[in-house]
C-alpha cells in the first residue's frame, strides 16, 4: 500500500510586527525522500532509524548513520552539520550531509589513513606505540579523549600488551568491523528493492513492515513484524497479552488500566500496544496508544523508556533490554483523537433517537423481556475488553474494575457471591452467558426501563447509536526471550501528574527551546515527532504566568485541548504541557504554527 509519508522539519522565526513581539514557530512536516547513491544512503539511515520518515535526533545518531554509510566524520564537522540542521536531521538533510562527506579530499582507504596516522607516532614503523606516549597524544591534542575513554578503548583492549599498543593488529580489526558494517548496510539495501522514493510527487511504496529492535537479539527475532500478535518470529519467546482500555471519568479525565511487570533476570523485551478494535476507528485517524515504562526505585520511580515508534496500523512498539526489577507500565493517549463523552451524554433526548436495548417476546403465553441482538453484540464486545487476561471469563478483579468504571462502585463480597450463585460460572469466573444474563436480570428488575443500561454503555464509551467513540480498547503484548517475567493489572485510574512531569522532562531533553518574549524565566519547549508534536512551557519565576498558545494557523492539525487557541496558566517553578498535537489525517502533510503571547 502506498501512502504519503511525512517527517518533521522544525524552523524558528520571529514575528516583530505585533505589539506583543510574538514568536512564530513553524514545523513543516513534509516528505523528504531524496537518495544519495541509490539505496546506500537509505540503508545506512535505516540501521539507525526505523523509517526514512523518522528524524535523526542526536549527534550520536547522525555520526553512527554516516559511519554506516562508510564515512568517518570528525566531531567538528558533526557539530557544523548539527547546528545547521537545528537539532533534527531529516533523511533529505542526511543525504545532503553524506554527499558533502563524499566530496572531502581523501588519499587511500580509511584503513590506510589510520595506519599512516599511527606511523607518524611510530617513525620506525615497529607496529607498536608505548602506552604513555599514546595516552599523551590522544588526551591532549586534536579531538581529545577523556582518561575514561582512553581506558575503555585502549587499555582494556587485547592489543595493549607489555605497556605497548599494537596498532597494526588494531587497524586490521577496524577494517574487518568496517566491512561488517558495510555488509549490514547491503543486507538492508537488498530489502529495499520494492521501495520507490520519488522527489517529484513525494510518495513512496513502503518496505515490508519489519523493524529491527535496538538491541542484539537472536537471529530468530532479527526481522520482527511490528504487530507481534501475529508475528511467527516470536514463537520461541515467552509472550503475555492483556487487554485494556482508555475511558473518560465523570470529570472528563482519561483513565486507563495500568500494569506491573516484574523481571527476575536481565532480558531483552519486545513490547507493543495497539487498538483492540482497529476497524471501529475512523480511517486515517488512528488513536494514539503509547506505553511509558517506569522502574520502581528505592525512593522514587524513573522513566526508562516508551513506545516511540508506530506502524501504519496504529501499533506502537519498543525493543530494549530490561534489568531485573519491578516496572510500571502506564498506557497513554494524548486525547487529540479520543473524544470526550460528556457533550454527547448530555444531549437532549428529543434530538437523539436511541436504539432499543430490550424487546418483549412471547414465551409460554407470557411476554418476556429479551436483549436485542445489537445490544447483545455490544455487551459481547464489552466482555472482551474487560476480560483483561483474555481467557474468555471474568475473574473477580476484572468484574470489579468493570463495575468501578460503569457505576463508580466497588464490588462487595456479597455481590460477587450473588453472581456466583445465580449466573453461569466456569472455574469460579463469570462466563459470557452469565454476563449477558446479569444484564437481562437488571432490565427485568427495572421493569424494562433502560436508563441504567444506557448509563453503563455511556460509561464504557458508547454513544446513543451504540458506536464505540468515547473509549479506546487496546491490546498490550510483552514478549521476552525467556520465561522470567510476571505481568499483572494493577489499577484502573488516571495517570496523574507523574506521567505529565516525565513527558515534560522528555520534551525538555530532546526538544528545541526558546525564550518567550525574551524572558529568561519563561521558556517554550517544542518536540516534533513523526506522528505527534508537544509544546510545553516552563516557568522559573516566583509567580503564576498565563501564556496564550495560538496554533490556529496550523494545517491538518488537532489539539488535545479541543481548541488550537489555548491560554495555559503555569504555576511558579513548574512546567506544563500546552498542546499535544496530531494531524487530522495521517496520510496528509501537516504543519504546526504556534504563536505564543504572554497574557498580562
Amino acid at each position: 500500500m502506498s501512502r504519503r509519508p511525512h517527517s518533521a522539519v522544525y524552523s524558528n522565526g520571529r514575528d516583530l510586527t505585533s505589539a506583543g513581539r510574538r514568536t512564530k514557530r513553524v514545523a513543516n512536516i513534509d516528505c523528504a525522500a531524496r537518495l544519495n547513491k541509490g539505496k546506500a544512503a537509505a540503508a545506512a539511515y535505516l540501521t539507525v532509524r526505523k523509517s526514512v520518515t523518522d528524524n535523526l535526533r542526536t549527534r550520536e545518531e547522525l555520526t553512527l548513520a554516516l559511519q554506516q554509510a562508510g564515512h568517518n566524520p570528525s566531531k567538528e564537522r558533526i557539530n557544523v552539520y548539527w547546528s545547521a540542521s537545528k537539532s533534527l536531521v531529516s533523511f533529505a538533510r542526511f543525504c545532503d550531509i553524506a554527499k558533502a562527506e563524499e566530496t572531502l579530499p581523501r588519499t587511500g582507504t580509511e584503513n590506510d589513513q589510520l595506519v599512516r596516522a599511527f606511523f607518524k607516532l611510530d617513525p620506525d614503523q615497529t607496529g607498536r606505540i608505548s602506552c604513555k606516549h599514546l595516552s599523551c597524544i590522544v588526551t591532549t591534542t586534536g579531538e581529545q579523549m577523556s582518561e575514561a575513554e582512553f581506558e575503555r578503548i585502549f587499555m582494556r583492549s587485547p592489543f595493549m600488551r607489555d605497556d605497548f599498543f599494537h596498532y597494526i593488529e588494531f587497524c586490521r580489526l577496524v577494517e574487518k568491523t568496517t566491512e561488517k558494517c558495510l555488509n549490514k548496510c547491503l543486507e538492508v539495501a537488498r530489502g529495499l528493492e520494492k521501495e520507490e522514493i520519488s522527489i517529484a510527487n513525494a510518495k513512496y511504496n513502503e518496505r515490508p513492515k519489519t523493524c529491527i529492535p535496538r538491541f542484539n537479539i537472536p537471529d530468530a527475532a532479527n526481522n520482527l513484524e511490528v504487530n507481534s500478535s501475529s508475528n511467527s518470529n516470536l514463537k520461541h519467546w515467552a509472550c503475555r497479552r492483556f487487554n485494556g482500555s482508555f475511558y473518560f471519568d465523570d470529570e472528563g479525565n482519561i483513565v486507563t488500566h495500568q500494569y506491573i511487570l516484574e523481571i527476575s533476570t536481565a532480558c531483552n523485551v519486545w513490547l507493543t500496544i495497539e487498538p483492540l478494535f482497529p476497524n471501529s476507528i475512523e480511517e486515517n485517524c488512528l488513536i494514539d496508544c503509547l506505553i511509558y515504562v517506569f522502574k520502581d526505585g528505592d525512593s522514587s520511580t524513573q522513566l526508562v523508556s516508551f513506545t516511540e515508534n508506530r506502524d501504519d496500523e496504529g501499533c506502537y512498539y519498543l525493543g530494549t533490554k530490561f534489568e531485573p526489577g519491578r516496572y510500571f507500565l502506564q498506557p497513554f493517549t494524548s486525547g487529540c483523537r479520543l473524544k470526550n463523552s460528556h457533550s454527547n451524554f448530555e444531549t437532549d433526548s428529543s434530538f437523539v433517537s436511541r436504539k432499543s436495548l430490550i424487546r418483549q417476546s412471547p414465551v409460554d403465553g407470557e411476554r418476556r423481556l429479551r436483549l436485542t441482538d445489537e445490544y447483545r453484540d455490544v455487551l459481547a464486545c464489552i466482555f472482551k475488553v474487560v476480560d483483561l487476561d483474555g481467557n474468555g471469563r471474568l475473574n473477580r478483579q476484572e468484574f470489579t474494575l468493570f463495575q468501578w468504571q460503569s457505576c463508580g462502585e466497588e464490588l462487595t463480597d456479597d455481590e460477587w457471591k450473588a453472581l456466583k450463585d445465580n449466573f453461569e460460572m466456569e472455574e469460579g469466573e463469570l462466563t459470557l452467558n452469565g454476563f449477558l444474563d446479569a444484564h437481562l436480570v437488571e432490565a427485568e428488575n427495572n421493569d424494562g426501563d433502560e436508563d441504567d443500561l444506557w448509563k453503563t454503555l455511556h460509561c464504557m464509551g458508547y454513544d446513543d447509536s451504540l458506536r464505540l467513540v468515547h473509549a479506546c480498547p487496546f491490546l498490550l503484548t510483552v514478549c521476552t526471550e525467556e520465561q522470567v517475567t510476571r505481568l499483572r493489572v494493577s489499577a484502573l485510574k488516571n495517570s496523574g501528574p507523574s506521567l505529565e512531569k516525565a513527558i515534560c522532562r522528555q520534551v525538555m531533553e530532546v526538544g528545541t527551546s526558546s525564550k518567550i518574549r525574551n524572558m529568561n524565566d519563561l521558556t517554550l519547549y517544542s518536540f516534533i515527532g513523526g506522528h505527534s508534536a508537544i509544546l510545553a512551557v516552563q516557568n522559573k519565576a516566583h509567580s503564576m504566568v498565563a501564556v496564550r498558545l495560538d496554533c490556529t494557523s496550523s494545517e491538518n492539525c488537532c489539539s488535545h485541548r479541543g481548541n488550537l487557541d489555548y491560554v495555559l496558566h503555569v504555576a511558579p517553578k513548574a512546567t506544563l504541557i500546552g498542546h499535544y498535537l496530531m494531524p487530522l489525517n495521517d496520510k496528509e502533510n501537516w504543519k504546526v504554527i504556534c504563536v505564543e503571547t504572554l497574557v498580562m
